[in-house]
């Protein structure tokens, strides 16, 4: 709305603020309401250690952020460099398609996961078997999709998009492993943020952030096609979410 009034991109800066402060007002009424005695046991002294306990918290996670919209963004210039604009917009679009509704089913599975599991870690309990639990709920959600994504791919996107639209789908096609391993794990990607552990998990991060430039680039080298790309993304993708979904479980019992 305040494009249509004529404030430009000054007017989108101040609509996202505008919005973020109108949905913050009820959560300061319910605080007000229900909380605000707690603001008398806050000290100068209590915030010290508090902020000298967490201080990984903004480091560590600010730079993980910042890794990862790195990857997004230089994975877009190579595609357009190395191969071409056209490839580019169909590898967007699939991600879009596929990831962006997949993601709601994550973040709601992940934001239910992350108030439990937390509640049980400060509560001095493991929560491995809250993951196994959510983890399979994951899995019996999200392999038919993917199976049916990785047969049908082609045929899939050229109706749903139009018949040019059909090389999409057979990208989708290649990635659809490393897609379902993704939407089996990413939800509990906070549990490094509950056992204190997300200085590894940056590296580890940082890590696949680098090998899915280089697969671009190594698929551009060894015969210029994208599908090799996209196989050597998947690949390591592949591989590196297996681990992570391991090291999740391992670390998920470090209470005990």
């Amino acid at each position: 709305s305040t494009g249509w009034a004529g404030f430009n991109t000054i007017g989108l800066i101040w609509g996202q603020l505008s919005g973020w402060f109108a949905a913050s007002i009820p959560l300061l009424f319910k605080f007000y309401k229900n909380d605000r005695s707690l603001i008398k046991s806050v000290n100068k002294k209590t915030i010290q250690e508090q902020a000298k306990v967490h201080q990984d918290f903004p480091k560590i996670n600010s730079a993980h952020i910042l890794s990862d919209i790195g990857q997004q963004s230089l994975v877009s210039v190579l595609i357009a460099n190395l191969f071409s604009d056209r490839i580019l917009g169909f590898y967007s679009r699939l991600i879009r398609i596929v990831k962006v509704p997949a993601g709601f089913i994550g973040t709601a599975v992940g934001q239910v996961f992350y108030q439990k599991a937390n509640e049980q870690w400060q509560e001095d309990k493991n929560i491995r078997s809250l993951l196994v639990k959510n983890m399979k709920l994951m899995a019996v959600i999200g392999t038919p999709i993917f199976v049916i994504l990785a047969l049908f791919g082609p045929q899939i996107f050229a109706f749903i998009l139009g018949k040019e639209w059909e090389i999409a789908g057979h990208y989708a096609r290649l990635l659809s492993p490393w897609l379902l391993i993704n939407f089996v794990i990413s939800p509990f990607t906070q549990i490094p943020l509950i056992v204190n552990r997300q200085k590894k998990f940056f590296i580890l991060s940082l890590g696949i952030n680098i090998l899915v430039v280089l697969s671009f680039i190594l698929g551009y080298y060894f015969n210029n096609k994208i599908e090799t790309a996209l196989i050597l993304l998947s690949s390591f993708q592949v591989i590196f979410h297996i681990y992570l979904g391991f090291w999740f479980y391992r670390i998920s019992q470090e209470n005990q």
